[in-house]
């Protein structure tokens, strides 16, 4: 390299730029300023522009390392002051929300537990009492077999009374036109008092004994209409209106001639007395 410096740009090379690295500018006070105006270094760079950026350089670090102020320091306090109390509200949430979470747990558990114990409870209580009934009906069934068989053995006797009178009765009316028209005067006076004509449903053998009492004039005036019923059976006798029907069949008559007497014989039972067939049942049962 020449030792005059040339008035003309020059391009540094690498090793300038390498020695460049650890070159330190020369410390240009006020006073030196004016004899290094138009000058410049010997890389033709202007030494008064290379004050001018160590100088705002300078500058740059004063403002960054001056003292902060009352309100910088409080605002930082305030800051940190914030991120605190946020910090310690969240983790005051997040405690409580456990803590929360766990005794909830508990007292689901609890009342899930005092609960299913109850309906356990109950339940067991019903299984019980359903158990003791079974266990009430067998006793009643070993030691009450007595009084099931007599029931049953009564039931038995009057169910084969009935068929008995049944029998007899019927007998009895194909003979007898008298119980029969008592029968029928029956039934007609339980009609009510404006029924204006009724009609009367009977075997056909038991209306030709009826004729024999009512010719056609006397049927008119007592405005019967004489219905026959094949399927009826002997002394059967159903006075029918378009309001009423009147049952005097045989098995109806029995019927109620029997409950009259266990109604009577329960009663007699009661009062210790033996039970007696009144005279109207007697004109019924005839």
């Amino acid at each position: 390299m020449s030792d005059k410096l040339t008035k003309g740009p020059v391009t540094p090379s690498k090793e300038m730029l390498e020695l460049l690295k650890d070159w330190v500018a020369p410390d240009v006070s006020e006073v030196k300023k004016a004899t290094v105006v138009g000058k410049t270094n010997f890389m033709g760079m202007s030494i008064e522009d290379m004050y001018k950026k160590k100088q705002v350089v300078v500058d740059e670090e004063e403002e960054e390392v001056k003292p902060l102020t009352a309100e910088e320091i409080e605002q930082i306090r305030q800051d940190a002051y914030q991120e605190g109390f946020e910090q310690g509200k969240q983790e005051g949430i997040e405690a409580g929300h456990a803590e929360g979470l766990e005794q909830g747990h508990q007292e689901g558990l609890k009342a899930g537990h005092e609960e299913g114990f109850a309906a356990g409870q109950e339940e067991g209580k019903q299984h019980v009492e359903e158990v003791v009934a079974r266990w009430q009906s067998l006793t009643d069934q070993l030691y009450n077999p007595i009084e099931r068989i007599e029931s049953a053995v009564e039931q038995q006797l009057l169910n084969l009374s009935v068929m008995l009178a049944e029998s007899v009765l019927r007998t009895e009316l194909k003979s007898n036109k008298d119980s029969l028209l008592a029968a029928l005067h029956e039934s007609v006076a339980a009609l009510p008092f404006n029924t204006e004509f009724a009609e009367i449903h009977m075997h056909p053998d038991d209306l030709e004994l009826l004729k024999e009492e009512y010719d056609d004039e006397a049927l008119a005036e007592q405005k019967w209409i004489l219905k026959p019923e094949p399927n009826y059976k002997p002394g059967d006798v159903i006075v029918a209106t378009p309001n009423s029907l009147i049952d005097r069949t045989v098995k109806q008559r029995i019927e109620q001639t029997i409950d009259e007497y266990v109604r009577e014989a329960e009663l007699n039972k009661e009062t210790n007395t033996g039970p007696s067939i009144s005279e109207g049942d007697e004109g019924q049962s005839s």
